[in-house]
């Protein structure tokens, strides 16, 4: 059943409230480690392959790809707070490397990779 209060969605029921998040502004102790596949998105919706649950980071914040020689490439996908690597925004797909920091808004990450897979902590 619906709420009055306009709190779900009228097509899924999902509910439309902003969830009470853990603060995130700080660096995550445990790595993420995704499926292995050949693109991964990061972002706030439980539907992204890296969830992170910080108010500021978009729903799907931006995407992650490996290519067929192995290299990483991190794009944002026009997030509102931005996406930045090294402390510099992208404004384009850009490469990754093992031990860049990565930056969603007021969360930061380090990524590394393991056995050909993306790892963010």
């Amino acid at each position: 059943m619906l709420e009055e209060e306009g709190f779900f969605c009228p097509f899924c029921g999902e509910s439309l409230q902003e969830e009470q998040t853990p603060d995130m502004t700080q660096n995550f102790q445990e790595p993420f480690r995704p499926l292995p596949k050949a693109q991964w998105m990061i972002g706030r919706s439980r539907t992204c392959d890296f969830v992170i649950p910080a108010i500021r980071v978009s729903r799907q914040h931006c995407l992650l790809t490996r290519m067929p020689d192995g290299l990483f490439i991190i794009e944002d996908l026009s997030s509102t707070n931005g996406t930045f690597i090294n402390g510099i925004r992208l404004k384009e797909p850009t490469p990754l490397y093992p031990g860049d920091q990565i930056s969603l808004a007021d969360t930061h990450l380090t990524f590394q990779v393991d056995q050909g897979l993306p790892v963010l902590f």
